[in-house]
């Protein structure tokens, strides 16, 4: 049960090695920010919920999709769903993504910033870590802000790579607004 679910002062300390290049040689998270980070894989649920309920997935489009030959799934909802409103698909997309990663990363940069011995704080507050999530994600990099920890330069990874895949998203969706064939 401890491991679900730590008590609240009753938490063990986890020290995770620092990457050369931050001068320090551990970073300590709090057992209850791991297993926080861990559970924001809840969202899943919610989508999938969403996707249960979906307009294109109820018995009149499952009825339609068996007579065509083809299953009725999740990428047929998300091929539907781009097709027919792909602005908001993708600005949702972008934006719940945004601000997802940015919660990720700041949690993995928090306990690195409290130290006293840090000359240069990076995430003092959540909006600069949107600001270093945008910018990671539209692969501009400016260098101002960067993660130091290993779980920081890790999910900044995983941001530029999922970045340049909904960016493409993006580009094609407002390729396709402005052409001028219907």
């Amino acid at each position: 049960m401890q491991g679900i679910f730590p008590f609240p002062g009753n938490e063990s300390l986890i020290f995770i090695p620092c990457l050369a290049n931050s001068g320090h040689k551990y970073v300590c998270y709090f057992s209850s920010d791991l297993v926080m980070i861990f559970m924001m894989t809840r969202m899943y649920g919610i989508l999938r919920h969403l996707e249960r309920y979906h307009s294109f997935t109820d018995m009149q489009s499952k009825k339609i999709c068996r007579e065509q030959g083809f299953d009725s799934g999740r990428m047929f909802t998300i091929k539907c769903e781009l097709y027919y409103h792909q602005a908001a698909s993708i600005g949702y997309l972008f934006i719940f993504s945004v601000l997802f990663l940015a919660f990720i990363l700041r949690a993995f940069e928090i306990p690195f910033d409290i130290k006293g011995d840090v000359q240069n704080v990076q995430m003092i507050d959540y909006g600069t870590a949107i600001w270093l999530t945008i910018i990671t994600f539209t692969t501009v990099g400016y260098g101002d802000f960067y993660a130091h920890t290993l779980f920081g330069q890790i999910t900044s990874l995983f941001i530029a790579i999922w970045g340049t895949f909904v960016t493409s998203l993006l580009i094609m969706v407002v390729t396709g607004l402005f052409s001028l064939s219907n």
